[in-house]
């Protein structure tokens, strides 16, 4: 979870062997974003989010 003060300004995904297979710049003030990861198969991935408080990781699941 982002803190609800906190402005996002990257996203990274990463697959299992910490591959970076997504990123994604934010410029604008964006405390909530839309990542489309259609093209990514299902199974299990890292998600690194950077905002102006810092960071946060979390596990990220797709299943289809």
């Amino acid at each position: 979870k982002v803190h609800e003060n906190a402005d996002i300004s990257d996203v990274f995904v990463y697959d299992q062997q910490g591959r970076l297979l997504l990123s994604e710049h934010f410029t604008l003030n964006n405390s909530k974003v839309k990542l489309d990861v259609s093209l990514l198969p299902a199974g299990f991935y890292s998600i690194s989010v950077h905002t102006t408080q810092g960071f946060n990781s979390a596990k990220l699941s797709i299943v289809r």
